[in-house]
């Protein structure tokens, strides 16, 4: 009798062990009775924190929480319920989670999932959308009515070739419009690939496909290469991220210098990669720094853009596994990015 309750012991410590879910079970006053071990590494609990303790011990407020009444009312009634719901976390912050609550026996059980990411992605797509279409529509709003007037003073020869000039500035607009959301689109949505990285090849390959910018050619670019070690990672990503860093930096040139210049330097340190892009530009307003990096975000309207491109950047650099920091004031601005090697390169 007392090695089939060994046996026992074991194989439910087992169970809760290696639970790919996350759930744990209360009894019917919500104490604590036991925790599948994804459900601690989840909310990032040691097992002596919540095994034995009602559940307002460890997850603060609980109480004054919709979901603590919802809880009861499933020990009450027997019927399951699904809540999605902003969890404080003492430590970490704000959690977003989808609970699956259930009766088992006289108590409670909760099968927990983590949608942070997937809330924000979810929302992030429905501003991706709205912004897409309101960008996308405002120029075509334009040319319609610019096609319209035209149309009236078709006789006017010199009116109709000054609104055929403005028809051709809207529909470049709009190109513009479509190709940021094509490079986005293909950048967020391809799986990575990892090549043996050139670096002076590569930032050569960039800076020939902007090379038809406006301003491109008034810009001294200094080129400073000395990563020797062996470095892999996804070519196409690095490109969208030079490129947006580098297009960035022609667009917001102060145009009224001798010398405007930008200096593009990868250095090997450590397990990675250090890549540094500076100019000497407009800058960024300290009050707008923590905010360049959201989408659609703009600092300045001083040219055409729908505000894709640090968020594109910030998004590579963490597709990437590195981080990105920026220091900018009137003098210009630098982008510091660590990337680590990513060494199970497909070749």
């Amino acid at each position: 009798m007392e090695n089939s309750r060994e046996n026992s012991d074991r194989l439910r410590a087992a169970f809760f062990n290696n639970a790919l879910e996350a759930f744990v079970i209360f009894d019917k006053e919500l104490n604590c009775l036991e925790s599948s071990q994804s459900y601690l590494d989840l909310f990032h609990f040691k097992r002596e924190d919540i095994v034995g303790k009602h559940i307002s011990a460890f997850i603060p407020g609980i109480k004054e929480a919709k979901r603590y009444r919802i809880y009861q009312k499933v020990i009450r009634t027997g019927k399951a319920e699904m809540i999605d719901e902003v969890v404080p976390h003492p430590s970490l912050g704000n959690y977003c989670v989808r609970v699956y609550a259930f009766k088992v026996k006289d108590g409670l059980g909760v099968a927990a999932m983590n949608i942070t990411d997937l809330r924000e992605a979810i929302e992030d797509l429905n501003i991706f959308s709205y912004k897409a279409s309101h960008d996308m529509r405002s120029p075509l709003a334009t040319i319609m009515g610019l096609v319209n007037v035209a149309d009236q003073t078709s006789k006017d020869l010199e009116a109709a070739m000054d609104y055929l000039e403005m028809i051709k500035h809207q529909a470049e607009r709009m190109d513009g419009v479509l190709k940021e959301l094509i490079d986005f689109i293909r950048i967020t949505s391809g799986k990575k690939k990892h090549y043996l990285i050139n670096f002076r090849q590569l930032v050569d390959e960039v800076l020939e496909s902007l090379s038809g910018m406006e301003g491109y050619h008034d810009i001294y670019f200094e080129k400073h290469i000395f990563a020797d070690h062996k470095f892999y990672s996804d070519k196409a990503l690095l490109v969208s991220m030079f490129q947006n860093l580098i297009d960035n930096a022609i667009k917001y040139r102060k145009k009224h210098l001798d010398t405007p210049w930008v200096k593009v330097s990868v250095t090997d340190d450590q397990q990675g990669v250090k890549i540094c892009v500076a100019d000497n530009g407009i800058g960024i307003e300290p009050e707008y720094q923590n905010d360049v990096f959201n989408m659609f975000f703009r600092a300045t309207n001083l040219v055409d853009g729908i505000g894709l491109g640090l968020y594109s950047v910030q998004h590579c650099v963490n597709k990437l596994g590195g981080d990105i920091t920026l220091e900018s004031d009137e003098e210009g601005t630098a982008f510091t990015i660590f990337l680590p090697d990513e060494k199970e390169a497909q070749t």
